[in-house]
């Protein structure tokens, strides 16, 4: 599967330009994955953490709300995951 993200490096930068500010003097880094449950059900409130909510807040200004949507979740996979594919 191809995946076209052409900026990608700019797009992970400014993640980990945010991630420092609310991890900046830790040396291990762990990121709690029930922050980054995302649910479409209606009318239930999700809690996440606020690097999230900024990561989100940053892209959609940039790309616009949908595709906003999609870099944010290109940039949580590659940080879940480190750029490979989970088994």
């Amino acid at each position: 599967m191809k995946c076209d993200w052409k900026n990608k490096s700019r797009d992970l930068k400014t993640a980990q330009d945010i991630l420092s500010k609310y991890y900046d003097d830790e040396d291990d880094v762990r990121i709690d994955l029930a922050d980054l449950a995302i649910m479409k059900i209606p009318n239930i409130p999700v809690r996440r953490a606020n690097w999230v909510m900024e990561l989100e807040e940053v892209f959609e200004k940039e790309y616009g709300y949908r595709e906003g949507a999609n870099v944010l979740k290109k940039v949580m996979t590659e940080i879940i995951t480190s750029g490979h594919t989970l088994h």
